[in-house]
Order: C-alpha cells, then structure tokens, then sequence
C-alpha cells in the first residue's frame, strides 16, 4: 500500500449480524424495553377507545366511522409489533420474518400516512364523531411518529455504534498486524 502511494489502510469489513442477533439485542436495553411499555401502554389506550366508541353506538357519518377503522388498525400495529418483539425477547429465530417485519413497515408508514388524511378529513364531522375515537387516533399518529422519528434513529444509531466498536476491537490481518 505504501508503494501505491496510500498510508490508509484498507476498510474493515462489517461482520454481518443476523435480523435475529440485532432484533433481540435492541429489545433488551433500557430504550428498547421503555419502547415496549409505551406500546403496551398505546395499545391498551387505543383499545379502551375502540370499546369506548363502539359502545357509545350511534348512526355516525362515514368520515367517523373511518377514523374508528384507523384505530383499530393501529391496534392491530401495536399487537403485531409487541409480537414480534417479544418473540425477540425471548430468542426466537427472527431471520425468516424479515419480509413479513418488511412488509410491516411500509404498511405502517402507509397507516401513518392514512390516519392523517382521516384525522383531516373528520375535522369537519368532529361534532358528529366520537371524541374519544378522535383523539385516540391523534394520540396514535403521534406516538406513532414519534417512535419512527426519534426512538427508531435511536436504536438504529445504537446499533451503528455497536458495529463500530465491535470492528474497532477486531484484530487488523494485514502486513502490518502483529
């Protein structure tokens, strides 16, 4: 190298981590479980409104009935994301998941995307809609992105981090490792 004119040495490969390894490292830190109890606490919430509102009964515009779709379905997210999570926890294989975990994340951002466009359009029908229906979902696309705007970069970047301790400790193997 030093012929060639470079006194850098070469990159170090990243060793590949399996979905499984990083999945059930991350929901075993302090941040990953705290993501957990806020899901829980989400999806019991959200659950309570569901119940709420469909007890409160009533003939209510289309526009409402649609949000109380949106919170369902993000009852349905947070099972399916608690899920998986704690098929992590306790060391389940995570690897052959990747596609269905994948497919999970573009229909949440889709639902994301979704609950805003409902959330708008029942602005209007407020007065008609249940307000606790209403206010769920608003409490769902916020945590909702919250989680994907600030808790998620955290994990991802811890993650980053780990990686470059892990190759900063590896032994260098070239001409001028020892």
């Amino acid at each position: 190298d030093e012929e060639q004119g470079g006194s850098f040495p070469a990159p170090r490969r990243r060793k590949a981590r399996s979905v499984t390894v990083i999945m059930r490292e991350n929901v075993r830190t302090p941040l990953g479980a705290l993501t957990a109890v806020a899901e829980l606490g989400a999806l019991g919430g959200l659950a309570y409104a569901v119940v709420e509102a469909q007890l409160a009964g009533g003939e209510v515009a289309l526009e409402c009935r649609h949000v109380l779709w949106a919170v369902e379905l993000y009852v349905l997210y947070f099972s399916f994301v608690l899920a998986i999570n704690a098929n992590a926890a306790k060391g389940a294989h995570m690897s052959k998941f990747v596609k269905v975990i994948a497919a999970m994340g573009v229909l949440a951002i889709a639902l994301l995307v979704l609950s805003v466009v409902l959330l708008v359009r029942a602005w209007n029908a407020a007065p008609g809609c249940s307000p606790i229906a209403y206010n769920a979902l608003c409490a769902a696309v916020y945590f909702h992105f919250f989680e994907m705007c600030c808790l998620t970069p955290l994990e991802v970047g811890r993650e980053e981090v780990t990686c470059e301790v892990v190759q900063a400790r590896e032994p260098v193997d070239g001409p001028g490792a020892a």
